[in-house]
């Protein structure tokens, strides 16, 4: 669900884009588009477009053992992460969640017999 995102994404580190998008084209994932949401926030939003898209790099903002959420550059490669495959024109929020591993139960100790 969406909801595992906050209103305020924090990165976490920058991933290689190819291997990125390789491994989340293998998975069923969540795509959104971001776009900047006023005037005030179109430079910072082209800017960072730029970046990634000339480092080649997409931004983790969540990691977790059950959660990841990666921003991806609007790039060629990108558009296999949509549904059809179209050239995106916005940066994409691709969110991953799996369920988390089951516990495993403690063994029961063994317990004597009785005689």
């Amino acid at each position: 669900s969406l909801d595992a995102i906050g209103s305020v994404l924090t990165l976490r580190t920058r991933a290689d884009l190819g291997q990125v998008v390789n491994y989340l084209a293998s998975q069923k994932v969540t795509v959104v588009e971001l776009e900047p949401e006023g005037e005030e926030d179109t430079d910072a939003y082209i800017s960072l477009c730029d970046v990634l898209t000339d480092r080649n790099r997409a931004l983790v903002v969540i990691d977790t053992p059950t959660t990841l959420f990666y921003i991806i550059p609007p790039v060629e490669s990108a558009s296999r992460l949509l549904v059809p495959p179209e050239p995106p024109s916005n940066l994409l929020g691709v969110l991953l969640i799996s369920e988390p591993e089951p516990v495993p139960s403690p063994e029961k100790a063994p317990t004597p017999s009785t005689a």
